[in-house]
């Protein structure tokens, strides 16, 4: 059973067709983060993760940006990062 309640916007549907990320992809990095954080600026949270076989070698990291409530995650939008991309948008624990 899943930790979480995920729903993925109609944005962030876009943005994974754009950078092929699958919706696989984003469970697994939302149910097994290396790393989180809320971002208060933003009002929303980051949590990064590596997948099985990332489409670039290059930025192997995914980011997944959402909001949450309760057990309810509604994904904003979605990413691949280097390790140096990762800690410019504020990851410290990579």
């Amino acid at each position: 059973m899943p930790k979480f309640k995920i729903k993925i916007t109609k944005h962030c549907e876009d943005r994974c067709s754009d950078r092929n990320v699958t919706k696989e992809q984003i469970f697994e990095v939302v149910e097994n983060p290396m790393d989180v954080f809320y971002d208060e600026e933003r009002g929303n949270f980051k949590c990064c993760g590596t997948v099985i076989q990332p489409p670039y070698t290059d930025e192997p990291y995914l980011v997944v940006i959402y909001q949450k409530f309760n057990i309810e995650i509604k994904v904003i939008t979605v990413m691949w990062k280097s390790k140096g991309g990762l800690k410019s948008i504020g990851f410290s624990n990579i």
